[in-house]
């Protein structure tokens, strides 16, 4: 008999970093801005970040507002965090010079911004900015083969790409459905797998008529597999909900507890699975798919693995 490690199942969403979703960002300075703002109405942009002076212009509501400290994030920043963090700031920035500090790995706050890189230039302690400005002068008052050249040209080849802006829209690009999408299949996964075992011999009563029909296909194929194979999520989260022993499982007292939480998993799957629809519209949306996969996740965590995993025809020993 097949034996498995006594554990639960844990589901890596870090792996989705919000660098990934990220667009290269235009910024402007405080003096400059203004002269610029109809470029920016004419090619609809919505926010205009003023890192100089920790400001951003809403084009929309042609006012000044002020850029804090926490809308920048580190490259490692795990996607699931910056979504739930625009569901206060309008914009994420990612700055190449920013310092970041560790903190504590198990909170959503890994890193906390600090400040502008600085670097010891020919004795003088600067700003990363400030030697990408001052970039030349510094060159000419340093002598041939000076290891602060190495520096300086760092700095002025990473200035060339240094903005980085997340917002509401970029949680439709693909590598965003991909996170979605990573915890849905494997909590479909699961439930199949849960219902494989608590309904070995296929016989279900809230199948539906085409299920059936492939299923009963399969078999004239001689393909020996359970009918869960060819359900539906909306089906299985039907009959999860219905079978004590399953939604018990993912650690719900009921099965109104289970369709409360996991419900909307087949609407958000529907939204996933059609790349051509927009994932989310408005910031409700994004709070709306943020639960619902987070609810998953934790549902998939309470599982035991070693109750959920099937047998297949050839796996049993003696």
């Amino acid at each position: 008999m097949r034996s498995f490690l006594h554990h639960r199942l844990m589901v890596n969403i870090d792996q989705f970093l919000t660098i990934d979703i990220a667009s290269e960002a235009d910024v402007e300075n405080s003096e400059q801005y203004e002269n610029k703002i109809s470029y920016y109405k004419n090619n609809n942009y919505t926010y205009i970040p003023i890192p100089s002076s920790n400001e951003y212009y809403h084009v929309t509501a042609e006012e000044l507002r002020e850029l804090e400290i926490d809308q920048y994030f580190h490259r490692d920043l795990p996607m699931i965090t910056a979504f739930n963090r625009l569901q206060k700031y309008p914009f994420l920035l990612y700055d190449k010079f920013m310092s970041f500090e560790s903190t504590d790995e198990e909170s959503d706050r890994r890193f906390e911004p600090t400040g502008l890189d600085m670097f010891e230039i020919n004795g003088s302690e600067m700003s990363a900015t400030e030697i990408a400005e001052h970039s030349g002068d510094l060159m000419e008052q340093l002598p041939e083969e000076h290891p602060d050249t190495t520096i300086i040209e760092a700095v002025v080849s990473m200035a060339e790409d240094r903005y980085r802006i997340v917002t509401l829209a970029d949680a439709n690009k693909r590598r965003a459905r991909e996170l979605f999408y990573h915890v849905i299949s494997e909590f479909e996964i699961q439930l199949s797998n849960l219902i494989k075992l608590h309904y070995p011999d296929s016989f279900i009563s809230d199948v539906k008529e085409d299920e059936i029909e492939r299923w009963y296909r399969a078999k004239l194929d001689e393909l020996e597999i359970h009918i869960s194979e060819h359900m539906y999520l909306s089906t299985m989260l039907k009959v999860g909900r219905k079978t004590e022993s399953i939604y018990e499982e993912f650690g719900f007292s009921s099965g109104n507890k289970f369709k409360e939480n996991l419900g909307g998993l087949n609407e958000l799957r529907h939204k996933v699975m059609h790349p051509t629809r927009g994932l989310v519209h408005n910031y409700e949306d994004l709070r709306k798919q943020i639960e619902r996969v987070q609810r998953a996740k934790d549902a998939l965590e309470h599982l035991d693995t070693e109750q959920v995993q099937p047998e297949y025809p050839g796996e049993a020993g003696d």
